[in-house]
């Protein structure tokens, strides 16, 4: 009998190990999960940027217009935005200072949810949430503007610490964006247009 209680125990304690490690396993699993997920959204909202550029040329517009139904955000300053899938534009609104209805400053405007095939912005509390910070290089005639997609996972509600440090949130500091933070971005330089 008591050889019985100690080979049940040993294999209690076996199990409870197995188990522990399952389930640290799943965990970070789901994490990478997380982080491949965010790495797409933020190359997605990158990529829109082209697109609203590439659709501005292709139409004869200036890559960068600054003014009008098509203007390109960044012209005063850093505007903060949200790819809208429904047009290639960014529609600004807020005295042309960011690309979002709402002028107040909300972390919940930044939050996505999945709208069909797409992540779209939805004004509550979600898994990810995403900012696309645009500024161009000259107000009155811009050349390139750089692009900086931000994206942030484990609760829309919470900023990624240390990475929007002003007190409006109208700076960044990418180099605070890590995994670690639960954060990934991507930047590029988008140029007029190549030759």
């Amino acid at each position: 009998m008591v050889e019985v209680i100690i080979s049940a125990a040993i294999v209690a304690i076996g199990l409870t190990a197995v188990l522990q490690l399952l389930s640290s396993s799943l965990n970070t699993s789901f994490r990478d999960t997380d982080a491949i997920v965010a790495a797409e959204l933020a190359q997605e909202g990158l990529e829109y940027a082209y697109n609203v550029r590439d659709n501005n040329f292709a139409n004869g517009r200036p890559a960068f217009p600054t003014a009008g139904a098509f203007q390109f955000p960044g012209t005063a300053g850093r505007d903060f935005c949200g790819p809208d899938f429904a047009t290639p534009t960014f529609v600004l609104s807020g005295g042309g200072q960011n690309c979002f209805p709402n002028a107040k400053q909300s972390e919940h405007r930044y939050s996505l949810t999945e709208i069909g095939d797409f992540y779209g912005f939805q004004n509550a509390v979600t898994q990810f949430a995403r900012v696309v910070a645009i500024e161009l290089d000259n107000g009155a005639n811009p050349t390139q503007a750089t692009v900086t997609s931000i994206v942030w996972w484990g609760g829309s509600n919470v900023l990624p610490a240390g990475v929007f440090p002003g007190v409006n949130a109208d700076s960044i500091d990418v180099s605070q964006c890590t995994r670690a933070h639960q954060c990934v971005y991507t930047q590029a330089i988008l140029t007029g247009w190549k030759p």
